[in-house]
């Protein structure tokens, strides 16, 4: 019976009905669950309950395949998505989430804004903490959930217990603290008990020895269990109300399950113990229950052969660290380095510090291996003086081991990249490759050195960098990582992107995006196709690059992957001609985003396009100033933006230095030519025009485009209108394809100053043309005359003209009437 829970359950629904997650947090037998059950009840829709095990945390997806009958196969994104097809108009309990696995906790961000979502987190357990992280990373309202109070627990009591006296309903309440579940048990003998121990005490001794062995089993086990691993007595301890039974026995409350192992000698626990695990067929479950009955041997040895098997690197760690547990003094100490490899793999630094922290081992190649997983672990933790200790101590523990010194090579290699010293990064690296190449090593590790070999000789500005990450991809695939395999290919497309191959680097991402669903690795395959939109935009093709970005965006995405892909979204709508569109989010970002390249760096490049654009070039001109005093990963992109705002607002260009990078090479010649065509050499900047447009052909085919009718509109102002004309009509059709229609208005206000005149499409707003009504919309939203002629690629007196046409139809006073009119029509 739910009582006294009116205004938690109106809360509940009223959140259901919004579509926000919440979690639900109380102590055992509070009631959480069934609040839950009942709000969905209320709100008349049906409840799958994926429920958590104490018992059964390292596997994976333990909760989902518990609720929905079946496994779950690939990455969490694709498993998010599987998850809400699966759901339908039904409400997902994720109950007892302190017990789950963190593959299930990695769905909460992607299931949180996509389907109804209550978790359910039991206070007070050594995993709330971490699972109330969990709950509050993936924007999940805490609801608390009380004690019931002293007058609503004496209602349920007396509807609980009717033949109780007052003055035992008082004491069962006073004991109770107010528990739901506490007040039905401590009754449940037909008199009141000091505690649930006590009274599942009696109700055990009520058992027959094989009932009491039965509800033993089933709550060592710590999960519904089939009748024949709990024994004769399973029927009889279903018949006492300690368990229910659909198939499979459960027993009625986790607290049922705590207080009966309280009740429990050592020796019937270990007895029990040792039953159950040679009567399981998993392994991992099995070593754990051998360890629990002193059989140290076995539990070493299943857990091992668990840890051979699994298919997760959580669950890897979970069974080697069972194993290691099992065994004495030094003979655990490769496991611990083992199971601590595998948490920095999944990013787990601080637990796999927790490991071997304090290992000192005395063979030279475990003493060297447990230093380096030392130094990894504080560098993901940002302990950089701590990481650079123990890396000495593994290079000078002397170890012999091919793989171990590549390992050694490469972490040097990254601590080095990160102080910004490539030099150091690169010979660390090189060395790290002899070493490689003398012993013939393949395998991961080699995968990863030739993936930051690669990174370091790109960003040191050295040749062969593609030919390093080439290198490192063949090796990930011959060790059949995919997850490695997927992290070169971006680093590779990324580099390939910055050496000016961008169909290439577009070439191998659509057939990453081909993998990664083949494998169900939804996450990348999103990755892949967000870079596929990037490159896209540097083609120039604005269509295509907003038609992909807003696909993924529409998904759920990690904050820093939907960061990066907003802003080619941005940029792929500012060249649509839809920057205003847009543009309030932008300004957004720059308000609110953390202080990073990723945040705000890229909103104000966004921005400074979308203003100049807009005709805004003072302001153009300010975001990509603040941009380059702050950040300076597209200082030449953004330069080239600012140098055109100074450009139109009648002031000298400032110079853009040069880069390494084949992709920007072109943008200090574009710069050049805007400083040329200021000082009047309009001839000069011509033809500086044309050889930045030859460069940035292929690598920013917008650029080369830009550059084409820079080039252009510089002979025309050189007084060759019939050659700025010839050249602006071979290019208007290409730019009118690609639909890059900010700078389509630039071209053929170009050409009608050349004497070639473009229709206008004669859509009507009443009386007023399709040009008018286009013109009055931008009076409206604030803009200068100046700014709309800039916008449309119109001469301001034909701006003007255009407003006073649409004045004198609408009989409107001025501008701003006129706009006000035309927007009732």
């Amino acid at each position: 019976m739910l009582v006294g829970r009116e205004s938690e359950i109106a809360l509940l629904v009223g959140r259901l009905d919004e579509g926000r997650p919440v979690a639900v947090l109380g102590e055992a037998g509070v009631g959480k669950t069934t609040l839950v059950r009942s709000a969905a009840a209320q709100r008349g829709k049906p409840l799958v309950e994926a429920g958590a095990l104490a018992t059964l945390s390292w596997l994976p997806y333990l909760p989902l395949r518990r609720a929905f009958g079946h496994e779950f196969d690939g990455d969490a994104a694709y498993v998010g998505v599987a998850v809400e097809v699966e759901l339908g108009d039904s409400v997902l309990l994720m109950d007892d989430l302190q017990w789950a696995d963190a593959q299930t906790a990695s769905l909460l961000p992607l299931l949180a804004e996509r389907v109804p979502l209550v978790a359910v987190l039991r206070r007070g357990d050594p995993g709330t903490a971490k699972a109330l992280e969990w709950a509050t990373a993936a924007g999940l309202e805490l609801l608390p959930l009380e004690p019931l109070s002293d007058a609503d627990a004496a209602g349920l009591a007396r509807s609980l217990h009717p033949g109780l006296s007052d003055l035992a309903t008082q004491r069962l309440v006073e004991r109770s603290g107010g528990n739901p579940f506490l007040l039905e048990q401590l009754g449940a003998t037909g008199e009141t008990s000091d505690s649930l121990r006590l009274t599942v005490a009696a109700r055990v001794r009520a058992l027959t020895p094989e009932g009491r062995d039965a509800i033993a089993a089933l709550a060592l086990i710590g999960r519904p269990a089939a009748p024949g691993l709990l024994g004769a007595g399973a029927a009889e301890i279903v018949d006492a109300g300690l368990a229910t039974a659909n198939g499979d026995v459960a027993i009625r409350h986790a607290l049922l399950a705590e207080a009966t192992i309280e009740t429990l000698t050592d020796e019937v626990r270990r007895r029990i113990h040792s039953r159950v695990a040679a009567d399981l067929d998993d392994l991992g479950e099995a070593a754990r229950h051998h360890a629990a009955a002193g059989e140290r041997a076995l539990a070493h040895e299943k857990a091992l052969l668990a840890a051979e098997r699994a298919t997760t690197p959580g669950e890897r760690v979970a069974h080697l660290g069972v194993a290691a547990a099992n065994v004495d003094g030094a003979r655990g100490e490769p496991l611990r380095a083992a199971a601590a490899r595998e948490l920095i793999a999944i990013g787990e630094p601080a637990d796999a510090l927790a490991l071997v922290e304090a290992l000192r081992p005395a063979a030279a190649d475990l003493a060297a291996e447990v230093a380096l997983l030392r130094s990894q672990a504080h560098l993901e933790l940002i302990h950089v003086d701590d990481a650079r200790r123990e890396l000495a101590a593994a290079a000078d523990a002397g170890t012999t081991d091919v793989r171990l010194r590549v390992r050694i090579a490469t972490q040097q290699a990254s601590l080095a990249a990160r102080d910004g010293d490539y030099r150091a990064a690169l010979a660390a690296a090189e060395d790290g490759a002899r070493i490689a190449d003398s012993a013939g090593a393949d395998g991961r590790e080699i995968a990863e050195l030739y993936a930051r070999l690669g990174s370091v000789r790109r960003y040191a500005g050295e040749p062969r960098a593609r030919e390093a990450q080439e290198r490192a991809l063949a090796a990930a695939r011959r060790a059949g990582s995919s997850e490695l395999e997927f992290a070169v290919l971006s680093s590779l497309t990324f580099g390939l992107l910055l050496e000016g191959e961008a169909a290439v680097a577009d070439k191998l991402v659509l057939e990453a995006v081909e993998r990664a669903r083949s494998l169900r690795l939804l996450a990348w395959e999103r990755g892949f196709l967000a870079s596929h939109a990037g490159f896209a935009w540097h083609l120039g093709d604005p269509a295509t690059a907003a038609a992909e970005a807003e696909a993924v965006l529409a998904e759920a995405i990690a904050p820093a992957d939907r960061e990066f892909l907003e802003f080619y979204w941005w940029q792929a709508m500012n060249d649509l001609g839809r920057g205003e569109a847009v543009c309030s989010d932008v300004e957004a970002r720059v308000a609110n985003a953390p202080a990073d390249n990723d945040g705000v760096g890229d909103a104000l490049w966004a921005l400074a396009d979308i203003h100049l654009a807009a005709g805004r070039p003072d302001a153009a001109e300010h975001a990509a100033a603040s941009y380059l005093e702050r950040f300076g990963r597209a200082s030449t992109f953004v330069g080239v933006v600012r140098a055109w705002a100074q450009f139109e607002q009648g002031v000298v260009p400032t110079e853009v230095y040069g880069t390494q990078f084949a992709l920007v090479e072109a943008g200090p010649i574009e710069v050049d030519a805007l400083v040329a065509l200021f000082s009047d050499d309009a001839v000069g900047a011509a033809s500086l025009f044309d050889r930045a447009a030859e460069i940035w052909d292929g690598r920013h085919d917008r650029g080369a485009a830009r550059c084409r009718w820079a080039a252009a509109e510089s002979l025309r102002r050189s007084g060759q209108p019939d050659e700025a004309q010839r050249r602006l009509l071979l290019i208007e059709a290409d730019v009118e394809q690609r639909q890059l229609n900010v700078l389509l208005r630039k071209i053929r206000r170009s050409l009608r100053l050349t004497g070639v005149h473009r229709a206008v499409e004669r859509t009507t707003v009443g009386d007023l043309t399709g040009r008018e009504v286009e013109v009055l919309e931008l009076v409206a939203k604030g803009l200068t005359n100046q700014e709309i002629a800039r916008r449309l690629g119109l001469g301001r007196p034909t701006v003007i003209r255009l407003i006073g046409s649409a004045q004198q139809k609408l009989g409107a006073k001025n501008r701003t009437q006129a706009a006000a009119l035309a927007a009732r029509l």
